[in-house]
């Protein structure tokens, strides 16, 4: 098995920021989908639910859902032995689960699944990573094996400042291609915190 870097995760970004001192849900978000040979290829994610539910009719308590979806098209797999696959490839959703309270944000869970297409490729494994991230060196991380399907806590308990941190989470699944090469795909699912790094 060949361990392939993901050096390209945290390029391509677009935002769509107006209150500094409120998290955006990005237009996009790139994922990374790695060859045996290392070669990277971007994958577009996009934002296809934001669910907000208000805990009570005055104030602004809510628990906010994001979901991202990532396609892949099989003609991303041109210069495999056996040519590029037609239509569809692989889908992957990527769902977090965040509690506000004011500008107060904290990542309460994250959840998805996957849908492979393709008869010669599978998941071999899959790994999430998530985090808050506050001022300071205030930090809440997580790293966990998942199976299709998954739904997993964070255990956070810290709220962090909006406007002086991030939260989001990324899901890694290595793929088993043609039987013999091994490749990587990163997904991401974050919000946008307008005058600070992202997590």
């Amino acid at each position: 098995m060949i361990w392939l870097p993901v050096i390209c995760f945290f390029l391509g970004v677009t935002s769509i920021t107006i209150d500094l001192n409120k998290p955006v849900v990005r237009r996009e978000i790139m994922g990374y989908l790695y060859d045996e040979k290392g070669n990277c290829f971007e994958v577009e994610g996009r934002p296809i639910e934001t669910f907000t539910e208000l805990k009570r009719a005055y104030g602004d308590e809510a628990d906010i859902t994001v979901t991202y979806l990532y396609a892949i098209d099989g003609s991303i797999f041109y210069n495999t032995p056996n040519g590029s696959r037609p239509g569809s490839f692989l889908k992957l959703y990527l769902v977090n689960t965040y509690a506000q309270d004011g500008k107060f944000n904290l990542l309460t869970s994250v959840s998805g699944n996957w849908e492979v297409k393709d008869s010669g490729t599978t998941v071999e494994k899959a790994s999430l990573d998530y985090g808050c991230r506050g001022s300071g060196a205030m930090e809440q991380y997580g790293k966990v094996s998942v199976d299709n399907h998954f739904v997993v806590e964070t255990g956070f308990t810290d709220p962090i400042f909006v406007a002086a941190g991030s939260a989001g989470a990324s899901l890694t699944l290595e793929l088993l291609v043609d039987g013999t090469d091994t490749w990587t795909f990163t997904a991401k699912n974050q919000l946008e915190y307008p005058t600070k790094i992202v997590w």
